[in-house]
């Protein structure tokens, strides 16, 4: 019973975050419209009531479609849901209620992932929370010395900060963006010093294997197209965090 709790809680905080995560994504840059207002269609702009707006069952019961004006929900909705629904999923049902700490690191790098394939923009703010959260938050599970973290987010930054250095140097152009290095810092007051390579390499492998996926669909691929780092760079770190959890 306690086991069918903990995936009821995780996957539900999960789906409620991913809903908002998603309307905060689609509205960016109008934070203050998402905070001050009630959910409204992203099209018509009509107010939404509480049936529509269920994570999940609302985009299927309505068939994709927004009740007031029949335009298409956008797949961020349900996509967004279903991966923040995931991760407090396997969070909770991995280490009981202890996992809040595995679910809320896996949430903000969802929501930094998101907002880099969608807007290619890093925010500042969810940048910083998740260092200051990672530095702050009281962590039951196995978590690194403090003096691990904190050298992690400066060698997280320094990094990147020097490769995009580096690049503008040789290339006389921006090759990354100041927020990828701002992530790496954060994620390094995770995961510390230790698994920053780790993380580095195994994001290199996705984005090789997001170029090759656009090749094979006929994109042009040329040298000043754009990337998103940072949804690799999260998308590559949580699986770390996890294994260093279980292993630890």
């Amino acid at each position: 019973m306690r086991i069918w709790l903990l995936v009821g809680v995780g996957s539900s905080l999960g789906a409620v975050w991913g809903s908002f995560l998603a309307t905060l994504v689609i509205r960016w840059p109008d934070v203050q419209s998402i905070v001050a207002e009630r959910s409204r269609c992203d099209q018509c702009g009509t107010m939404l009531s509480a049936r529509e707006l269920l994570p999940l069952a609302s985009y299927f019961l309505q068939r994709a479609r927004a009740r007031c004006c029949g335009a298409s929900i956008d797949l961020l909705h349900p996509t967004a849901e279903a991966l923040a629904g995931a991760v407090g999923l396997v969070s909770f049902s991995s280490f009981g209620w202890e996992g809040y700490s595995s679910a809320i690191f896996g949430w903000l790098l969802l929501a930094l992932a998101i907002f880099d394939i969608r807007h290619f923009i890093l925010p500042d703010w969810l940048n910083g929370l998740l260092l200051l959260v990672g530095l702050t938050l009281p962590m039951p599970e196995a978590a690194l010395p403090i003096v691990d973290r904190l050298i992690g987010v400066v060698v997280g930054y320094a990094s990147l900060t020097s490769i995009a250095l580096l690049y503008r140097k040789l290339r006389d152009r921006d090759g990354l963006g100041g927020g990828d290095a701002k992530l790496l810092a954060g994620i390094g007051a995770w995961v510390g010093w230790q698994s920053l390579p780790t993380i580095v390499v195994a994001a290199g492998m996705l984005g090789f294997m997001a170029v090759a996926i656009l090749k094979l669909s006929g994109s042009q691929i040329r040298t000043g197209t754009r990337l998103p780092l940072g949804t690799f760079l999260a998308a590559a770190t949580w699986p770390v965090w996890m294994q260093l959890q279980i292993t630890a």
